[in-house]
């Protein structure tokens, strides 16, 4: 067999239309996806520099599962300001899971 990829151009032309469309893609996330404020430990560093995810743990913002493989993630850096980062999610487990 073959998989074929269809595509279909939809024109957004009202802020109501834009608003409805980001709701319906946002209601077809994998639902496996970390939730926003799911509590994370950072299980690979690989790419992230040593200033950056002090600790080794996050809050998640957005986990974008079903177009990407990033979730935005809130981390501290080494002088104690909030910074959101791009971390791959394989990257990432529940905190509660590695008994934080």
């Amino acid at each position: 067999m073959i998989t074929v990829t269809e595509t279909s151009k939809r024109e957004l032309t009202t802020p109501e239309e834009i608003l409805a469309f980001l709701s319906e893609r946002y209601a077809a996330q994998d639902p496996d996806r970390f939730a926003p404020g799911t509590r994370v430990r950072i299980k690979s560093r690989t790419g992230l520099g040593p200033e950056y995810g002090i600790g080794d743990v996050g809050v998640v913002l957005f986990d974008g599962a079903a177009t990407a493989a990033w979730a935005d993630v809130l981390v501290l850096n080494t002088v104690g300001l909030l910074v959101v980062m791009q971390m791959p999610r394989d990257s990432l487990e529940p905190a509660e899971a590695a008994g934080e």
